[in-house]
């Protein structure tokens, strides 16, 4: 017997309007993946809110939307508190050995 055992992380990217003055845009996540991606999946969503170009403590998932067939689409939750850039990244785990970020959105 053969086995085949999928080491390509799934592939995640992460939409948002740009430039907005919502505070709580709507924002989108699909992840996809050569064998699927399966209903366990879980998202998270980083947002730098310093804007210093790193996802430390509290920017640290942010916010944990439901994914359903590899896609979520959600309002962002806690509200951004004032205006300007925020860089956002969503990571997906589908099981502890595969893990994978989308690249950050300005």
């Amino acid at each position: 017997m053969l086995v085949s055992v999928d080491l390509t992380a799934p592939v995640v990217t992460l939409t948002a309007p740009s430039p907005t003055v919502d505070p709580t845009p709507q924002l989108r996540v699909v992840a996809t993946d050569l064998v699927g991606v399966p209903s366990t999946a879980t998202v998270t969503l980083d947002v730098d809110l310093n804007n210093d170009g790193s996802f430390t403590g509290g920017e640290l998932g942010y916010q944990r939307p439901t994914m359903q067939n590899g896609v979520a689409v959600f309002a962002l939750s806690p509200a951004l508190l004032a205006a300007g850039t925020y860089p956002m990244r969503a990571r997906l785990t589908t099981r502890p050995a595969t893990r994978a970020p989308a690249p950050s959105s300005p």
